[in-house]
């Protein structure tokens, strides 16, 4: 993420499945300013491809530590390690910009998980621990997790009692900060557990299967048997995720949506590895659209931005063209709005990737792009705390797009900072 390395470094299905994953998430954030009215088909659809989105770009990232670890860990003139860790722990400081868009105060966002969890899993990649040992920490990790969850049940079933959503949003969030920081940062939302055991699953499949291919059948008994374990599972737990409230979206990993995601993501991997190259081996029609895939997965960080600000800007337009009409009401506008964002965001990423470029030639840009961050996460706050939630937001979009633009920056200067130039040889000389 971030940095956009060169061509040879890029692993073609891995892009795809960012690129399929960002598109899915599209939908599943749309669908999840809904919870109240949606019907069953409609949980279905966040449950199955939102979840999956967010678990497979998370099981992909694990795929992209191997990768670079591959690429870099022995370099004898980069100090990968110095570098992955500092970048890392910029992406985990600068996203603070987009904790105050998403209003996710005191608890971690997307990126701070990204951020954690693949520089642990880098950590543990490092030490050559076997594929054995490294599914085994998953799924340990996953069981404190799973213990932890199973002790909030009784609050989550008084939460889903609450009939009027935004009393159930105010219950969800009370219950969620009366734990200490330590808590919520590894157990709700975008926390430490359980998305670090998607990432270290995925990098660990990642490597077996790229070490020894002939082990990929293995690999496909595995996750389908992950995901029969995850359909089956209320049959033991007596526990589905089919509920309206926004606790169980903090906490939305229980057995059948953690087996089923997982299940769904590894068999997806594995089977692009069989099935899938590149779109670069295919012709006419169906290269241009797999290729453009592959650029959304290459272009992942910036994605993550753009796509709030089309699902606000149509969310907000929608609401005042169609206002009192039938198709402002449900489901005309679930289902409006994230058609629409998605095309919006389909014909102008390349536009945003070029904003982007052309910013960071413009002398300043460093300067620029850190008063932007500092200066506008102020006043978004400001308009927050004056209770101008919307204009808040709209207001953080602009730190946001600095910081999204200007990490690419901070991760070329550290690439710099840790490459050893090499000194020529006295005979050479």
């Amino acid at each position: 993420m971030g940095e956009k390395p060169r061509t040879a470094q890029r692993i073609g299905y891995i892009d795809m499945t960012k690129g399929i994953a960002c598109l899915f998430m599209v939908m599943g954030h749309q669908m999840s300013f809904s919870f109240a009215d949606m019907t069953v088909v409609e949980w279905l659809m966040l449950a199955i491809p939102g979840g999956f989105a967010a678990t497979s770009f998370f099981f992909s990232s694990g795929s992209n530590v191997i990768n670079f670890n591959d690429r870099y860990g022995n370099h004898p003139n980069f100090r990968a390690f110095r570098f992955y860790l500092l970048s890392m722990a910029a992406l985990f400081l600068m996203s603070y910009t987009y904790q105050i868009n998403r209003m996710a105060f005191g608890m971690w966002t997307l990126f701070h998980a990204i951020a954690a969890s693949t520089a642990i899993t880098f950590l543990f990649i490092r030490k050559r621990i076997p594929t054995w040992a490294l599914m085994a920490i998953a799924f340990g990790f996953y069981t404190v997790y799973l213990v932890f969850w199973t002790k909030q049940l009784p609050e989550m079933e008084r939460v889903r009692q609450i009939e009027d959503a935004m009393t159930a949003y105010a219950e969800s969030y009370k219950y969620a900060l009366s734990f200490r920081p330590f808590v919520r940062w590894l157990f709700f939302h975008f926390s430490f557990l359980p998305w670090f055991c998607y990432v270290l699953a995925g990098a660990a499949t990642f490597r077996s299967i790229r070490l020894r291919p002939h082990l990929r059948p293995w690999w496909l008994a595995f996750y389908s048997g992950m995901l029969v374990l995850g359909v089956t599972s209320p049959l033991y737990f007596n526990q589905w995720w089919l509920h309206d409230t926004p606790l169980d979206l903090f906490l939305r990993h229980p057995p059948i949506w953690f087996g089923s995601w997982i299940g769904l993501a590894g068999l997806f991997i594995v089977g692009c590895d069989y099935l899938y190259k590149n779109a670069d081996d295919m012709t006419g029609l169906s290269r241009r659209i797999w290729r453009y895939v592959e650029f959304l997965g290459r272009e992942s960080f910036v994605f993550l931005i753009w796509h709030w600000i089309w699902l606000t800007g149509v969310n907000l337009s929608w609401k005042a063209i169609f206002n009192g009409r039938p198709l402002g009401q449900y489901p005309y506008n679930l289902h409006g709005c994230w058609i629409f964002a998605t095309i919006g965001i389909l014909l102008t990423m390349p536009l945003a990737i070029k904003l982007g470029e052309k910013w960071r030639s413009l002398p300043g840009f460093g300067w620029q792009a850190g008063a932007m961050m500092v200066g506008g996460s102020l006043l978004a706050l400001g308009a927050m705390a004056t209770g101008n939630i919307i204009a808040g937001q709209i207001i953080s979009f602009g730190p946001c797009l600095a910081f999204c633009f200007s990490y690419p920056r901070v991760r070329g200067w550290l690439r710099k900072r840790y490459t050893v130039k090499s000194k020529p040889s006295p005979a050479s000389t």
